[in-house]
């Protein structure tokens, strides 16, 4: 028998080189194939168009470490999500949902017409989470992620007609 598991309400914060090694384990739990603490600097430091951002418990008594994190890129007038995961511990608990809504609001307010991502096909909760916030599936990247094989499908968000 599943327990329901109750929502954690966040704060987002922009990510700095002390979250490093926290957004790492994070990773390394999350992916078959995780970024590598370069990957993470370059987005961080030397990526012109990236951003990332962190959600943090609004209440410190729940945990008070990192929850989860977002990566992002802005060029022109899109917003591409390259990376998104959440604590395995604190999955199911409306951390990805609140992290795409704010990503949505801070799309809007920059002028980005469109967010685009990619997941693994398998990746069916994700995929439903993304639908639920207006996504769409527009294409499939055959054979794009490596560990283990899979096709990637695209999602496309548009943000004005």
């Amino acid at each position: 028998m599943n327990a329901i598991k109750e929502r954690i309400d966040i704060d987002v914060v922009e990510m700095v080189e002390d979250d490093l090694d926290e957004v790492l384990e994070i990773e390394k739990t999350s992916f078959s194939s995780p970024w590598s603490k370069e990957t993470f600097l370059i987005e961080l430091k030397k990526n012109e168009f990236s951003r990332i951002l962190l959600a943090k418990a609004k209440d410190k008594s729940i945990y008070s470490g990192i929850l989860g994190y977002c990566c992002y890129w802005i060029v022109s007038d899109e917003m591409h999500i390259t990376n998104i995961a959440i604590h395995r511990r604190y999955r199911r608990r409306g951390i990805g949902e609140q992290l795409l809504r704010f990503l949505i609001k801070e799309a809007i307010k920059i002028g980005a017409k469109l967010i685009t991502l990619e997941l693994r096909i398998s990746n069916l909760s994700a995929r439903a989470l993304y639908e639920k916030l207006g996504f769409i599936p527009v294409a499939i990247r055959r054979k794009y992620y490596t560990i283990p094989k899979e096709d990637a499908l695209i999602m496309l968000l548009k943000l004005e007609e």
